[in-house]
C-alpha cells in the first residue's frame, strides 16, 4: 500500500499464485475467487479509473486534495471530486480528476449495521445485484470498517456468481468492475493524504443509522439497539421515506406473550408491542404483525426481537410482491426487528418501559458517487437493504455519461438554444428561434434537454413527491387557445412539447426528449415556452431547458424536419375530458387530409395515467390506447403497472433511489423521468387512395383499462382516475 511519501505507486499487476495464497488463502472457494478477480484486473487499464504503473500525477492547483490527520475539508454533492487513491485486494485504485471517466460508486460495508449486513450477505440481495440488466459498466468500490472483511465479501460474491451460473463474459465484466479495499477506514485515515481522502469524503456525506433506544438500569446509560425495518413494499411505515412515521417516536414498549393469537386490547394503544421471534411457533413474523394490527389498530408499531442465536437480522416482509402486506384499517403498520437483548426483555416482561424509536441521519456517509462529470453525487435514498440500489446508481450515472458525456453536450451540437437556466418552480420565457433554425438547416432531429436541480446541494433540499411538469410552446403567429390541464396534474394540451415527472427528493435529473415530430409547432419567430406544475407542489425545483438540433442518424429515411403537422386528439382540447370513465371514448373521431407532396407521415402520442380510486385507476393500473388511421390500428399498451419493478430502469433515464417506491411500474411514466412519447410510421395507412370525396381519411382514438379479474382489456370505468393524452401527425416532404 502507499505510505506517507510524496507520490503513491499504483500497481494493478495480477499477483502470482503464491502471493495470492499468502494474502487470501483460507478456503478453496476464496482462493478461486481471489485469483479470478486478480486475473481480470489487467482489463481495468482500459478505463479512466486506471490501473497505471508509475506515480500519480500531482493534482491541479486549487483542487481538493486531502483529508489527512491534520487536514479537514467539507465535501458536498456537485463539488469537484478530489484526487484519491485506495489500496485494494488487487492493487491500488486511483482517481486523478479525469472528467469523462467511468462513474464510480463507493460504499462502506459495516457488518455491525444490520441494514448493511443484510445488503451484502443476503442471497437475494446479492443475486439481484449480479443479475441487473444491463450489467452496470460503472466501477464499484467497497470499503470496510474492520480489517479482513474485504476477503469475506469477495468470497460471498464469487459464491453467488457460481450459484447463478453467470456466463464467462458477465463474470469477467463484474471482476473488472468490483474493487475491495484492503485497509480499514480507520487505517486509511491514518495513511497518506491521498489514501485518507475518500474516507474524508464519506465523512462529509450523510449516512443513516436506525436504533431502538432504552435506558439501562444496570449500566446507568442509554442503550441503542440497531434495528432493521420491514420491507417498504410490505408496509410503507418504515423509514425514512415519503411515508415515514415521525422521527423520533417516544413511547412505551409492552410485551406481547402470544403474537400468533393476540386478543383485542386497549393496553397497546399508543404503545409499541414487543414480540419474540422464538415464541412465534404457530405463525410467521409477518402473520403476527398483521394480526396485531387488526386487534390493536392504535398501537405505535411492532418490535420483533430476534432469536438469541440469530447470526443477523432479517427484513420483515422481505419477499413481499405487493405494495402493502396488511388489510386492516391500521395498515400500513410500523414493524421492525432488533437483536436479542436480555435486559430489555426482562424489563419489558416485568412492566412496560419507555423506548425511543429513532433514525440518526447525521452518521458517517455509507455511499458516494463520482460521476463522469468529475463531481461528487449522492447515491440517493436507500430504503430497502438491496445491493442493487448501488447497481441502479451505477446504471444511472453510466447513462448520464453515455448521453451527456462529460457534461458538455451543448458545445458538441451544431445548433442549440437555451430556454431556461435554473428557473425556480415554474415560469415562461420568450425566445426568438430564427437564428436557431438557420443553424439547424440540414439537420433532421430536434431534442429538448431538461435538467432538474434543487435549491441546495443535498437531496434533502428537494421536494418529496413526484409531480408532473408540462412544457408548452406557443409561437407569435399561433393565435390558438390551449387548456394546459384539469383538476389534477397538468399536461395533455395540443401545445405540449414535453412532459416531465419530478423524482422523490432527488436533484440530479437530466433527460433528452426527441420532439422532432412536433417541429411544426416551432417557428422562425419569437416563441414563448412555459413550464407549469400544479399550484400545490413544493416549490423547490430548479429547471433548465434547452433545444437542440442534430444530424438525426437514428431518424431513418427522414433527411429533414417535418414540413407540416396537425393536432390529432387531446384530452384537454377542444373539450376537457381526462377522467378515464364511461364517457372517455365519446366523439373520438375526425377526418385527416395529407398535404400534397408528403412522403412520410408519423403519429406522435404522449400518454400517462394518474390518480387512484376504488377501481385502481390510473397510476398503478395498465391501460391501452388505440389510434386508427384509414382502418389501420396503432395500439399503445402501457403495462408497466403489472411489473413491481417496472420503473427500475435507470439505464433508460429514470433517476433511481428516490425517497419512496420509485421502482414500481406506472401507467406510462416513472418518477424522475420524462414521459416517453410514442412515434409510429403511419405512411402506409394513409397511402391507399381515400374513398371519401374530399380525399380525407378517418382517424379514431379509444382508451381501455385493464380488468384484473377478467384478465382482459375493458371499457374505462374509473371514478376519478385520469389520463393525460395529446397526439399529433407530422408530415415529411
Amino acid at each position: 500500500r502507499g505510505r506517507r511519501s510524496g507520490a503513491v505507486e499504483l500497481n494493478f499487476r495480477a499477483r502470482d499464485g503464491a502471493a495470492t495464497h499468502a494474502v487470501f488463502g483460507q478456503t478453496a472457494a476464496l482462493l478461486a475467487g481471489a485469483a479470478s478477480f486478480a486475473a481480470d484486473a489487467r482489463a481495468v487499464t482500459s478505463l479512466r479509473w486506471s490501473a497505471v504503473h508509475g506515480h500519480l500525477q500531482p493534482p491541479e492547483p486549487g483542487r481538493l486534495v486531502g483529508f489527512g490527520k491534520a487536514a479537514s475539508h467539507g465535501y458536498a454533492p456537485w463539488q469537484p471530486a478530489p484526487h484519491f487513491a485506495v489500496p485494494t485486494l488487487d492493487g491500488q485504485l486511483a482517481y486523478n480528476g479525469s472528467v469523462g471517466a467511468s462513474p464510480l460508486v463507493a460504499a462502506v460495508v459495516d457488518y455491525s449495521d444490520p441494514f448493511m449486513a443484510y445488503m451484502v450477505d443476503d442471497d437475494g440481495s446479492v443475486d439481484d445485484f449480479l443479475s441487473l440488466t444491463p450489467t452496470p459498466s460503472a466501477q464499484f468500490l467497497f470499503l470496510f470498517t474492520r480489517p479482513g472483511q474485504a476477503e469475506k465479501l469477495r468470497s460471498r460474491i464469487v459464491q453467488r456468481m457460481d450459484s447463478l451460473q453467470l456466463g464467462s463474459e458477465v463474470r469477467a465484466q463484474w471482476h473488472r468492475q468490483l474493487h475491495f479495499g484492503s485497509m480499514s477506514l480507520d487505517d486509511m485515515r491514518e495513511d497518506s493524504d491521498l489514501v485518507a481522502t475518500l474516507p474524508g469524503v464519506l465523512g462529509s456525506f450523510r449516512g443513516l443509522r436506525k436504533y431502538l433506544r432504552y435506558w439501562s438500569k444496570k449500566g446507568g446509560r442509554f442503550v441503542s439497539l440497531p434495528r432493521l425495518d420491514c420491507n417498504f413494499q410490505w408496509s410503507r411505515s418504515q423509514g425514512p421515506n415519503n411515508h415515514s412515521p415521525p422521527n423520533p417516536i417516544s413511547a412505551e414498549l409492552a410485551y406481547i406473550a402470544d403474537g400468533c393469537h393476540p386478543a383485542a386490547t386497549a393496553r397497546l394503544e399508543g404503545r409499541f408491542g414487543l414480540v419474540l421471534e422464538e415464541e412465534l411457533r404457530e405463525c410467521s413474523i409477518e402473520e403476527a404483525v398483521v394480526k396485531l394490527g387488526g386487534v390493536a389498530p392504535k398501537m405505535q408499531g411492532v418490535i420483533v426481537m430476534a432469536k438469541q442465536d440469530a447470526s443477523r437480522l432479517r427484513v420483515i416482509g422481505d419477499k413481499a410482491a405487493q405494495q402493502e402486506g396488511g388489510g386492516s384499517s391500521a395498515w400500513p403498520l410500523l414493524a421492525t426487528m432488533v437483536p436479542f437483548d436480555g435486559e430489555l426483555l426482562s424489563e419489558v416482561r416485568a412492566d412496560a418501559m419507555h423506548v425511543v424509536y429513532e433514525c440518526n441521519e447525521t452518521s458517517r456517509g455509507d455511499f458516494v458517487v463520482v460521476g463522469a462529470d468529475g463531481h461528487l453525487h449522492e447515491v440517493g435514498h436507500v430504503i430497502n437493504p438491496w445491493l442493487r440500489t448501488l447497481g441502479w446508481a451505477g446504471q444511472y450515472w453510466e447513462m448520464q455519461k453515455r448521453v451527456f458525456g462529460d457534461g458538455t453536450l451543448t458545445s458538441r451540437l451544431p445548433a442549440t438554444v437555451s430556454i431556461f437556466e435554473n428557473l425556480t418552480f415554474q415560469g415562461n420565457a420568450t425566445v426568438d428561434l430564427t437564428d436557431f433554425f438557420r443553424k439547424a438547416e440540414g439537420h433532421s432531429k430536434l431534442t429538448l434537454e431538461a435538467a432538474l436541480r434543487c435549491p441546495g446541494a443535498w437531496n434533502a433540499a428537494c421536494g418529496v413527491w413526484d409531480h408532473v411538469a408540462t412544457v408548452t410552446v406557443q409561437c407569435a403567429s399561433d393565435v390558438g387557445s390551449y387548456t394546459l390541464g384539469g383538476a389534477g396534474e397538468p399536461g395533455g394540451s395540443f401545445n405540449e412539447l414535453a412532459r416531465l415527472v419530478t423524482p422523490y427528493r432527488l436533484g440530479s435529473g437530466r433527460w433528452l426528449t426527441d420532439v422532432t415530430p412536433l417541429a411544426p409547432m416551432l417557428r422562425r419567430e419569437p416563441c414563448t415556452f412555459r413550464i407549469v406544475l400544479s399550484p400545490w407542489v413544493e416549490k423547490t425545483w430548479l429547471w433548465s431547458l434547452a433545444l437542440h438540433a442534430s444530424g438525426g442518424d437514428d431518424r431513418g429515411a427522414n433527411p429533414d424536419l417535418p414540413s407540416d403537422g396537425m393536432p390529432l386528439f387531446s384530452n384537454n382540447d377542444p373539450v376537457l375530458r381526462q377522467t378515464f370513465n364511461a364517457d372517455y371514448n365519446t366523439n373520438r373521431s375526425q377526418r385527416v387530409k395529407v398535404p400534397a407532396g408528403t412522403k412520410r407521415v408519423e403519429l406522435y402520442a404522449l400518454i400517462s395515467g394518474h390518480g387512484e380510486d376504488a377501481t385502481g385507476c390510473c397510476e398503478f393500473q395498465a391501460s391501452r390506447h388505440v389510434f386508427a388511421l384509414g382502418g389501420h390500428e396503432f395500439p399503445v399498451e402501457l403495462t408497466a403497472p403489472h411489473d413491481l419493478f417496472g420503473c427500475a430502469r435507470p439505464a433508460d433515464g429514470v433517476e433511481p433511489n428516490g425517497a419512496g417506491g420509485w421502482w414500481m411500474g406506472r401507467n406510462g411514466w416513472c418518477p424522475g423521468q420524462e414521459v416517453k412519447p410514442f412515434v409510429f410510421d403511419v405512411t402506409a395507412a394513409l397511402a391507399t387512395p381515400s374513398s371519401s370525396g374530399d380525399g380525407s381519411y378517418e382517424a379514431t382514438y379509444a382508451g381501455f383499462m385493464w380488468d384484473g379479474k377478467a384478465g382482459a382489456w375493458a371499457q374505462p370505468a374509473a371514478e376519478t382516475g385520469y389520463v393525460l393524452m395529446t397526439s399529433h401527425l407530422a408530415f415529411y416532404t
